[in-house]
């Protein structure tokens, strides 16, 4: 194969425009991609106020409470970087959500600012600013438990911009990969994209060094600690091939239709345009190609790791059992958009076709066609943070008042109870443990735990307007279990009348009020505890037991 041979230490040729026109709009499009940030910061940040500890969070805090945690396997993986940061803040700042999320949005937006600074030189400042920004809309609001796959992004990214460097930046790559690697899972994908990058530009000693020492440490990790270690997401049978094979092309689809607004003729347009830009780099050589082939390579390993080590489909479970949309979790598509942008960018030395005539226009065309795709997906972030937004703040409201129950000791929830998916299956007693270990993790909101449930919006009732049904009135107070997710309706003839509810005091707690003829779900959930609610309405009658 033939084409230009270029050194590593090659410096890459600038696109950027030249002259005073071409330098203020290149100026004002730094001002817009810094402004969008902060802004997307903003919103994201005051999004979901009353979002708490939840799932991983818990997890994290647990793994990060001695050093043999931190090598010991966590969900499967290696996770040192993101216990050592929450033992950090842990300590710092206790059980206050605040800086956890401070700290992970800033893991968040550091993503598309690498980006946008290492390749702003290849793409040009336009391009460079529009593909960044890309990196910004897959952000979620679950934002700590989605910390190391922003520091895997980061480091992907510093690694890439390093490997492209003369030795001077052997340091830089062997921290990237050894930054990926104690990170998560999708660090061995990085650590195969640096070893095939080495293959097509036949590295140095030292640069294999770079990269073979962290990914030795790594295989060490795993032959003597990790490899027999199991994932709380692994499939509950053997799958087929066939399976895995369909679950890893959808995290491959997963950026080209992120990218696509979900469209599938779109979708299919960028994908044939992605093959014939790796075939036009192939033409070139290895050398040329080794980006492509590298970052290629780290989303194929991503996509076939997700597959074998996460059942999707006990994933979609969970997420529908706690009321959340199924979809391929963000943070899989955040990696997998970041290992496609990352094999997207251009080789040093090697010009586009036509150069002058067609280098121009065909970057402009480009970001024409990011900005659009981009605004239609601006014109739906709002609705879609605030549904996230609401159902994150309920799950933190969920937390919290378990916490509140937990709070009441063994006697009421017992220490082997398992406390759930909420708090990474850890029992009661693990829950505990930690929360004494780390100060007070509750923020009662009334005089007792049942105002206090009712305070937090987890004990609701919900005003329907249908007609009252034919009943007959309560003579006593109703004690009643919702196991199951059941509801229990009431109503009433009087002009005005309220409910009352107590579980675990002897004060009556006012939860509604409600007018002639209203109805009234109440949600009382169990949570952890076996105490039945006791509900009292006087002069109303029961309607129905349902779901």
């Amino acid at each position: 194969m033939g084409g230009p041979v270029m050194a590593v230490a090659d410096q890459p040729p600038s696109v950027e425009p030249v002259g005073p026109a071409a330098r203020l709009v290149s100026g004002a499009v730094v001002a817009v991609f810094l402004a969008a940030v902060v802004l997307f910061a903003v919103i994201v940040l005051g999004a979901a106020p009353e979002a708490y500890f939840t799932g991983d969070d818990w997890g994290t805090i647990q793994q990060a409470g001695s050093l043999r945690g931190l090598v010991r396997p966590y969900n499967d993986q290696l996770s040192i970087a993101s216990p050592v940061i929450y033992r950090a803040l842990i300590e710092g700042f206790g059980f206050s959500y605040g800086p956890f999320r401070l700290v992970a949005l800033l893991g968040l937006v550091t993503a598309p600012v690498a980006y946008f600074v290492t390749t702003r030189r290849a793409w040009g400042t336009p391009l460079a600013a529009a593909l960044a920004l890309s990196l910004l809309g897959l952000g979620g609001l679950d934002l700590p438990p989605a910390l190391n796959h922003s520091l895997i992004l980061v480091g992907a990214i510093g690694c890439a911009a390093a490997l492209t460097r003369d030795r001077r930046a052997d340091w830089l790559v062997m921290g990237g990969v050894a930054l990926c690697l104690t990170a998560g899972g999708g660090g061995v994908a990085v650590g195969a994209a640096a070893v095939v990058y080495c293959l097509c530009t036949r590295a140095t000693l030292r640069r294999w060094l770079a990269v073979g020492l962290p990914c030795s440490a790594w295989f060490a990790w795993w032959f003597l600690v990790g490899r027999d270690a199991a994932s709380r997401f692994a499939p509950d049978a053997p799958r087929s091939l066939s399976e895995m094979v369909s679950d890893a092309s959808r995290v491959i689809r997963s950026p080209f239709e992120y990218l696509a607004g979900s469209n599938p003729v779109v979708t299919g347009l960028l994908v044939v345009a992605f093959l014939v830009y790796a075939a036009w780099l192939l033409r070139h050589g290895l050398r040329s190609s080794a980006n492509l082939l590298a970052w290629s390579t780290a989303l194929v390993v991503w996509s076939l790791g997700l597959a074998v080590s996460r059942g999707f489909s006990k994933l979609e479970e969970l997420e529908l059992a706690v009321g959340q949309s199924v979809e391929l979790s963000y943070r899989y598509r955040l990696l997998a958009l970041g290992f496609l942008l990352l094999a997207l960018v251009p080789p040093r030395g090697l010009s586009w076709p036509a150069p002058g005539r067609t280098s121009g226009p065909v970057r402009w065309l480009a970001v024409a066609v990011l900005v659009v795709l981009g605004s239609v997906r601006v014109v739906t972030l709002p609705s879609d943070i605030e549904t996230t937004a609401a159902w994150w703040e309920a799950f933190g409201r969920l937390i919290q008042a378990e916490l509140l129950v937990l709070d009441l000791g063994p006697a009421v929830v017992p220490d082997e109870v398992p406390m759930g998916d909420g708090f990474f299956d850890l029992s009661a007693g693990e829950v505990r443990a930690l929360i004494e270990r780390h100060g007070t993790a509750t923020v009662s909101t009334g005089a007792s735990v049942d105002q206090g449930l009712v305070d937090l919006g987890v004990a609701s009732a919900q005003l329907q307007t249908r007609g009252r049904a034919p009943c007959r009135p309560l003579s006593r107070p109703i004690v009643w279990s919702s196991d199951g997710g059941r509801v229990l309706s009431l109503s009433s003839d009087q002009p005005d009348w309220e409910i009352h509810v107590r579980r675990f005091g002897n004060e009556w707690v006012r939860v509604a009020d409600a007018r002639a003829g209203q109805r009234v779900a109440l949600n009382l959930p169990m949570l952890s505890a076996k105490e039945p609610w006791e509900v009292r309405a006087d002069s109303a009658c029961r309607i129905e037991r349902g779901t």
